[in-house]
């Protein structure tokens, strides 16, 4: 069974990852050959036999840096599925904090009835209006309280939020942060963590630090375990205990 401070860890780790993530998506688009705008461009000329040769031309170079005869560090061949994969893993997150606010996310509050417009005579009545308004201002407070998960749009289906958001509200969950929730109960909770820790590999994997992970012997200064992550380049180093504390390879701990 996966303990709530390793789904913590694994949903904290998934937030950090994600901008790094996001820029290698940006990264491979923008070294994708041959460019959009270059390939719109032949094909509005009707230079077909160009493009085709440019397009040739850059899959030799590819098998050239690809060569294991090249000698020297040569360029990592783009990962054409990175961004299958980041799109996979959003959806995935976003879903599944569709699923647990379904569950745990409390209605907000019901506004009280409109009341006529009056002037307030007595003592009496303007402590009714004050009431009423104190329960409007209650009510939408409620509603808007930006702790509150926000679904996708009903017509458009656009979703509002980002996978680095729904890990960090399903972090949120996993640790019981106060807000208009309900507990997770054990399935779902155990479900997150599943979904946490198969999302956090992934991401690895696409950082190029999946190749390869260790349990390392010495303990954090927080008491939990450090796994070193990397295929002997780069790596990196999480603790899954409380503070969740990341080390990269120039600040490795000795």
């Amino acid at each position: 069974m996966i303990t709530s401070t390793e789904t913590s860890a694994a949903l904290l780790g998934i937030a950090r990852a994600w901008a790094p993530l996001t820029e290698a998506v940006q990264d491979a688009r923008q070294h994708a050959w041959p460019p959009l705008t270059l390939r719109q461009y032949l094909a509005q000329s009707g230079d077909e036999e160009e493009l085709e040769a440019r397009t040739w031309r850059a899959e030799a170079l590819r098998a050239l840096e690809r060569d294991p005869a090249q000698i020297g560090r040569r360029p990592v061949p783009l990962r054409l599925d990175l961004i299958g994969t980041i799109a996979l893993i959003e959806a995935g997150l976003l879903e599944l904090a569709d699923t647990t606010a379904a569950m745990v996310q409390r209605p907000p509050i019901s506004p009280p009835r409109p009341r006529r417009a009056a002037y307030a005579t007595t003592r009496a009545q303007r402590l009714v209006w004050e009431d009423h308004a104190r329960r409007v201002a209650a009510a939408q407070a409620d509603a808007t309280d930006v702790r509150r998960w926000r679904y996708a749009h009903p017509v458009t289906g656009r979703h509002p939020a980002t996978g680095r958001d729904a890990a960090l509200w399903l972090l949120g969950r996993v640790t019981g942060a106060r807000g208009p929730f309900h507990p997770l109960p054990d399935p779902l909770r155990q479900r997150i963590a599943r979904a946490a820790a198969h999302a956090e590999a992934c991401i690895d994997q696409s950082l190029g630090l999946g190749a390869g992970h260790t349990t390392l012997a010495m303990p954090c200064t927080c008491g939990g375990r450090i796994r070193l992550y990397g295929d002997g380049t780069l790596p990196t180093a999480r603790c899954t205990g409380p503070c969740a504390r990341t080390w990269h390879a120039a600040a490795m701990p000795a």
